[in-house]
């Protein structure tokens, strides 16, 4: 996984659909400060997703918060879940849904 590609397309999907159809007010502030932190993860399995979600939220609270940038865990595989996940807690997110923007 060409980790850099992939949070570039990530970056222009935040930026054309988050921020360009107004669904979250508050992500144009972060975006345009250069506060979101991108982090890939080849999970392909909502245990591996999970566990790449608890290292950032381990990474997230042993960094003062006006240090931390919003992360921002994503995938680029179709994961393996019951149900699409999509996980918000405190200041990070993290979502697995199948990408429609192409690497």
């Amino acid at each position: 996984m060409d980790v850099d590609a992939v949070a570039a397309v990530t970056r222009r999907w935040v930026s054309d659909m988050v921020i360009g159809l107004n669904l979250c007010p508050f992500a144009r502030r972060v975006f345009d400060a250069d506060l979101i932190r991108y982090v890939a993860t080849d999970a392909a399995d909502e245990e591996t997703l999970l566990a790449a979600l608890s290292r950032e939220l381990t990474a997230l609270a042993s960094v003062p918060r006006r240090w931390s940038k919003q992360p921002f865990l994503f995938t680029p595989r179709r994961c393996r879940t019951s149900t699409t996940t999509t996980i918000s807690l405190n200041r990070s997110i993290v979502s697995c849904t199948p990408s429609t923007y192409k690497v």
